[in-house]
């Protein structure tokens, strides 16, 4: 990624996001699903539905607009480094350009916050009479089911598989190189392992018993797999943006 200021820290040397961001907030979050839906699914609704702009819902689109910003300031902190790879800048691009589609189609691109009717002609584009996109009734499954499934493939496979065979093997990925930037780190394990399976519970149930709404521990799935999925992508923004302000720390130290 950036040759010659990379080696100036050493891959052991870099640290990461702290663990209560990690993995304390994530579990809590998801713990709290799980035991209000445990107590009662009316208290669940009142604390943590509410439908668009429901706790779970707003707190979505926070996450991604955290993880927007990150990705800028990331951008801005490239800018000032030399020898930068342009893949990088592309990866980079792309997943903040990601997030604001992902935050955009998450609050109707302010239709939820600011309350304006749907068109006519969007309500016959739209299933839900939204101003969005994924709930179109012909490119739905292209622009919803399609990135979902890609994000959570590449959580698996990224953030769950790559870094635990890393781990098992020793691998030490070297910053100098540009796999070291774009592979998740361990501080992505915890969101990633609940965005590919927070819905299996459900799933697993449904398919036993027939029935898709268990009785008890009925939490939205699908919106809280959103949540988790965007948990993901602040987290890996930050931890990428972390690791890159070092490198800058370090180039200023060397001056």
């Amino acid at each position: 990624m950036i040759p010659t200021s990379s080696k100036l820290v050493h891959a052991n040397d870099f640290r990461d996001l702290p663990r209560w961001l990690w993995l304390w907030v994530p579990l809590a979050y998801v713990t709290l699903h799980f035991t209000l839906a445990g107590i009662s699914r009316a208290l669940y609704e009142k604390y943590l539905g509410g439908g668009e702009l429901g706790t779970n819902e707003l707190s979505t689109m926070a996450l991604l607009i955290v993880a927007v910003l990150i990705g800028l300031h990331t951008l801005w902190i490239m800018r000032g480094l030399e020898q930068s790879d342009w893949r990088l800048w592309v990866w980079l691009i792309l997943g903040t350009l990601g997030c604001v589609y992902f935050g955009g189609e998450e609050a109707s691109w302010g239709q939820h916050l600011i309350g304006w009717e749907t068109s006519e002609a969007w309500q016959q584009f739209n299933d839900q009479q939204e101003t969005n996109l994924h709930n179109s009734d012909k490119y739905g499954p292209l622009l919803d089911q399609l990135p979902r499934n890609l994000l959570t493939l590449g959580m698996l496979v990224g953030a769950i598989i790559a870094p635990l065979w890393r781990r098992s093997k020793q691998i030490t990925l070297d910053p100098a190189g540009i796999n070291f930037w774009i592979w998740p780190t361990m501080v992505c394990l915890p969101a990633g392992i609940f965005g590919v399976a927070i819905s299996w519970p459900e799933g697993i149930y449904s398919a036993i018993t027939g029935n898709p709404q268990p009785p008890r521990f009925n939490i939205s799935s699908g919106e809280l797999k959103e949540w988790c999925i965007a948990y993901f992508l602040m987290i890996y923004l930050a931890s990428f943006n972390l690791r890159l302000r070092q490198v800058r720390a370090a180039i200023r130290d060397s001056a």
